[in-house]
């Protein structure tokens, strides 16, 4: 008998102290062959087919807009998938009710204004959403890909119903996604979404969101449940520790990040617990 596991991830959101990589340490140290497959960008004929399918033709009369598509977006999957809802907001997809297809002229693709770095049609796409919805995708982006709907309201200091009216235009634009079991919380679609939310904002209101939202995990936690977040919590406390200004919270800090630490060395995540012992140094002026 035989165990085929596929797992998936980008190399972005899983760092040596993620419980993925640990577990594929431990099945290489437990001599299971593994096998590693990079995903490359859409190649232009995989491309015509992607915006053959969105917009119900046949692949040949989509071949000149899908190779300016190509061009611009480099192949990657996502940003032509973008790509394709900034041209239809900026009107240049139309829908053909007795083709029962969308029409898309290549020649005007090549003319759209649209930028063609993905970071700046992010921010041009946020920038649409009213101010409450950009806030909230802000805290969200902040407490990480996922945010749990009962801790991002009491962040945002908002009942949850209000905050699902935050978040619904967001949900409407395909920024993020509702996930309603076991738990209510939003996802964001792709990382570089919650990247161009989260630097949207001053570097001064994402410190203080992290602080918030670390002493918030740490306050809820019972004695089980810390051990659990005990990453998490450090993760954010660390962000804004430059405004700990609290002896106590300070010293807790310390106690914190010197534990996570050494749970990232056991774990062979060196890197990992050397940022963390930077951090205790810097709190307590150990640099030199």
């Amino acid at each position: 008998e035989a165990l085929l596991v596929i797992e998936a991830f980008r190399d972005s959101e899983v760092d040596d102290a993620h419980p993925a990589a640990e577990a594929v340490r431990a099945l290489e140290r437990r001599g299971v062959r593994m096998s590693r497959v990079a995903l490359l960008p859409l190649t232009l004929d995989e491309t015509t087919e992607l915006v053959a399918d969105a917009l119900r033709q046949p692949a040949a009369a989509v071949a000149a807009a899908a190779a300016v598509i190509w061009r611009k977006t480099e192949g990657s999957p996502f940003f032509v998938r973008r790509f394709l809802h900034a041209l239809h907001d900026e009107g240049f997809v139309a829908f053909d009710p007795e083709a029962g297809a969308f029409t898309l002229d290549g020649a005007a693709v090549d003319r759209a204004a649209i930028t063609e770095n993905v970071a700046d049609l992010l921010a041009h796409q946020l920038g649409k959403l009213r101010e409450a919805t950009r806030g909230a995708l802000v805290a969200a982006a902040a407490l990480g890909s996922q945010s749990e709907a009962e801790i991002l309201a009491r962040v945002l200091a908002v009942p949850a119903g209000e905050l699902h009216g935050m978040l619904a235009p967001a949900v409407d634009a395909g920024m993020i996604v509702a996930i309603a079991a076991p738990s209510a919380k939003y996802a964001f679609q792709h990382d570089r979404i919650q990247q161009a939310a989260y630097e949207a904002a001053p570097r001064e209101l994402r410190e203080r969101l992290h602080l918030m939202i670390g002493r918030q995990l740490a306050a809820e936690a019972s004695p089980g449940e810390l051990d659990e977040r005990l990453f998490r919590i450090v993760h954010h406390l660390g962000r804004g520790v430059a405004l700990i200004d609290v002896e106590p919270e300070r010293a807790r800090f310390v106690e914190l990040a010197s534990e996570a630490a050494r749970r990232a060395s056991r774990a062979g995540a060196f890197d990992v617990a050397a940022s963390l012992l930077g951090s205790v140094c810097a709190i307590r002026g150990w640099d030199d």
